[in-house]
């Protein structure tokens, strides 16, 4: 299993590959350091168990629960762990796509009698106060995607059941009946590959054979440990799996 060293390494290494997609972030730096999953609050576990996803998003926002906001879309990571005897034995990572669909910036402007062409980028600003004031309200209205992305990945020794509960998979969506098992334990920076891989995948497309990318993208896969055979059995083994 990583040491928390390794995780936190690894987190950093993540925030690394984001700058060179040139995915400008905001972090929670009290989150950054430790990681630990206590930090997150008890209204967003609740809401992510009871409250559909675009009320889930909107507590993770009041709340600030969430490692990393991605600037352009305000879409969020969340990284956790926790720890058993002073060994790890659960990881969470999670990306959550931002359901909401905003009003344009022309939009914004012309609500306030104004161009693009008369004041530029004078009011960027106040759109970006605007869209926070106003993300409630864009829920209750309805005013969002049908089908936002969520990506995330559970590795967790207790709850372990053979091939009926992998120790370590992937959930796409908001059925946490679908389970992705993987050989591998994940790390926060292969996790990223992951989600740029396939949400970002226009910035990935564009980048991935430029040397100092895809010699950094590639550090993923090989840094995710394996699964020991006490949490991966024959049953597994035999069964579709990643990696």
């Amino acid at each position: 299993m990583m040491s928390v060293g390794k995780v936190m390494q690894e987190y950093n290494h993540a925030k690394q590959i984001l700058e060179q997609m040139e995915l400008q972030y905001t972090e929670d730096f009290h989150k950054a350091q430790t990681l630990t999953n206590s930090l997150f609050s008890s209204e967003f576990k609740k809401a992510s168990i009871t409250k559909s996803y675009n009320e889930m998003y909107t507590v993770a926002r009041r709340q600030m629960d969430y490692n990393l906001l991605v600037k352009k879309d305000e879409a969020i990571f969340q990284f956790g762990y926790e720890r058993k005897n002073g060994r790890i034995n659960e990881l969470r990572y999670a990306f959550f796509e931002c359901p909401i669909v905003y009003p344009s910036y022309g939009d914004f402007l012309d609500g306030i009698n104004y161009t693009t062409e008369e004041v530029g980028d004078a009011f960027l600003s106040e759109y970006e106060d605007w869209k926070e004031r106003c993300r409630d309200n864009l829920v209750d209205e309805g005013k969002t995607k049908i089908n936002p992305v969520s990506i995330r990945y559970d590795y967790s020794e207790a709850q372990y059941a053979g091939i009926k509960h992998p120790v370590s998979h992937f959930h796409i969506g908001e059925n946490n009946e679908i389970r992705i098992p993987t050989k591998k334990i994940i790390t926060p920076f292969s996790f990223v590959t992951f989600v740029l891989r396939n949400v970002y995948y226009q910035d990935w497309k564009r980048l991935i054979h430029t040397q100092a990318f895809s010699e950094n993208y590639y550090k993923g896969k090989g840094n995710c440990q394996d699964i020991k055979n006490n949490h991966f059995s024959p049953d597994e083994e035999k069964d579709f799996y990643m990696m």
